[in-house]
């Protein structure tokens, strides 16, 4: 049965500016669009670090004078004064999400980004950069990271230490695996209470999960259960079996909001008339009414989350960036292999790669560099690839000076015993500058 997980960014114009300038963490950051006639267009907003947590109703699509008038009452006209305003850039967004994906190659081999339409509280319809999550065929691969739970966890944890706020979610299609990764608070609430139903009919007095809610999101319990924390959960796993966990009794994805089918609101607004207000309540339609009520993107949005009609997973179109591997005919022990011979081999394939960008002028600003376990005899189980990252903040040609900030950290890291072969992939380039 196919896994996928989606990685959602919530409001991505923010986060990479975000990233890019710390210190904007401390103020309100608006990303806002020019109109035809001057008017500025909220297109997405936070305040990473406010004075004090309190809800603000600013959503996209308002005028920058509303969002500021709203502003002002919740936090004081200071906070107007201090805020940031930032010009809408789409091709720098998807630019930029396009190297995210790149680097989640080290999760999955399969990375795609979404394609989105007219959707509620997005940007215009076929504005590509709109993007706010990636797809991650994971089928058969979590076993390398512990399992799907382990996955999604190291996922989000791994995003946070680049400074990127991520929720994860792992289902049995892309659409599935969207709506919990938007709704992991009600999807990890859901299954608590599944948990807890099961507990109390197997009669189980070790494990009561519902006493955790202060703990980490996934966390193993006795007899398989699972730690979860509603309130926090940065990471969800949905069992197999869409439907199932949509209509029958063990409803985790059926009572997630409209929104999780990804409707217009005009669609939506339509379902509601009618006193449905749930995923659960689309799917118990029969189909002749879904066809014959409503739009046809009800019927679409409906085939694709529960994989009547296949959603695949394209990776980004733009230029592919260079990659070199090289195989050893047996496994190989870097325990008895001295360092300098393995800088250089790692020399010769950054090398290739630099060579390569050069030859248009550009130079690596971040390159992943994978070292394949070797599975022996004696130890049949997967054992996940180790993947030393190394980022310059100039673009850098020189394989040697590449090659001795990955020697750096691989002195830091656990190692595996031996390795079947030693890959490097360039994540990111610019146009390298002479000076």
């Amino acid at each position: 049965m196919p896994r996928v997980m989606t990685i959602w960014l919530p409001r991505w114009p923010v986060q990479r500016r975000l990233v890019e300038r710390r210190e904007w963490r401390k103020r309100p950051v608006f990303v806002c669009r020019r109109e035809a006639r001057g008017l500025m267009m909220v297109v997405s907003w936070a305040w990473a670090e406010p004075p004090k947590r309190q809800r603000v109703m600013i959503q996209p699509g308002m005028s920058l004078a509303e969002a500021m008038g709203v502003l002002a009452l919740a936090y004081g006209s200071q906070a107007c004064h201090v805020s940031e305003i930032e010009t809408d850039d789409p091709a720098a967004d998807m630019a930029v999400l396009e190297q995210l994906s790149r680097a989640c190659r080290r999760f999955a081999p399969v990375v795609g980004i979404e394609n989105v339409p007219q959707m509620p509280g997005r940007r215009a319809v076929g504005s590509a950069a709109a993007a706010e999550c990636l797809y991650l065929d994971v089928t058969n691969t979590a076993e390398f990271f512990g399992g799907e739970g382990a996955l999604a966890h190291t996922v989000a944890w791994t995003l946070a230490a680049r400074g990127l706020h991520a929720r994860t979610a792992i289902a049995d299609t892309p659409a599935a695996a969207w709506a919990a990764a938007h709704h992991t608070d009600l999807v990890a609430k859901e299954m608590l209470a599944a948990a807890r139903k099961q507990t109390d009919a197997e009669g189980c007095g070790d494990c009561r999960p519902w006493q955790t809610l202060d703990l980490p999101p996934l966390g193993h319990m006795s007899k398989g259960h699972e730690r979860l924390s509603p309130r926090k959960a940065r990471s969800v796993v949905v069992p197999p079996g869409v439907q199932r966990l949509a209509r029958g009794e063990e409803a985790v994805l059926g009572g997630l909001p409209l929104a999780g089918l990804r409707l217009e609101p005009a669609a939506i607004d339509m379902l509601r008339e009618v006193g449905i207000d749930t995923i659960g309540g689309v799917l118990r339609l029969p189909a002749k009414s879904l066809a014959s009520r409503f739009p046809a993107s009800v019927s679409l949005r409906l085939a694709e989350f529960t994989g009547a009609r296949p959603e695949p997973i394209e990776p980004p179109h733009g230029e592919q960036l260079p990659q070199a591997t090289h195989d050893f005919e047996l496994p190989l022990s870097l325990a008895s292999v001295n360092e300098d011979v393995i800088g250089s081999l790692l020399e010769q394939l950054v090398g290739q790669c630099t060579a390569a960008l050069a030859a248009r002028g550009e130079g690596v600003v971040s390159l992943h560099v994978r070292l394949e376990p070797a599975v022996t005899a004696t130890a049949m189980a997967t054992a996940a690839p180790t993947v030393i990252e190394a980022s310059v903040f100039r673009p850098s040609s020189s394989p040697r000076h590449l090659v001795d900030l990955v020697r750096l950290r691989m002195g830091r890291m656990r190692l595996p015993r031996e390795i079947e072969s030693i890959a490097v992939e360039v994540i990111a380039a610019r146009p390298a500058t002479c000076r």
